[in-house]
């Protein structure tokens, strides 16, 4: 049973077939964003930089294109503005 001050993590939605890759500028930044994004409930993928993708740190974040325009605001509001979006 779960106390009322336990409370249980937000249910994943199932994965659209479309997505957008998100590029931060350090592996901090991508893991707090993947942070953010579970915690609302979004799905959120680290994932290695895609190719021909230069000047990041290597790592990309994979999300629900259908999250990326709450997400995108939440970043921006919490200080991640620096990252670039491809959208696949």
């Amino acid at each position: 049973m779960v106390s009322g001050s336990e409370k249980r993590p937000p249910r994943l939605r199932a994965v659209s077939g479309k997505y957008a890759v998100l590029g931060f500028r350090s592996t901090h930044d991508t893991i707090l964003a993947e942070s953010r994004a579970t915690q609302r409930g979004c799905v959120a993928e680290v994932i290695p930089q895609p190719p021909g993708r230069t000047g990041r740190c290597g790592v990309a974040l994979r999300i629900d294109a259908a999250d990326l325009n709450e997400l995108t605001e939440i970043f921006v509001r919490g200080g991640l503005a620096g990252f670039d979006v491809t959208q696949g």
